[in-house]
């Protein structure tokens, strides 16, 4: 079993459109 990164399991937790805009509120930050 491949152990999976951090960024790897929040994609999995959040939809594609969450985690880009999360991503994108870490940026601006």
């Amino acid at each position: 079993m491949k152990i999976m990164s951090t960024k790897e399991m929040m994609k999995l937790i959040v939809d594609e459109e969450d985690w880009n805009l999360l991503r994108a509120g870490i940026t601006f930050k």
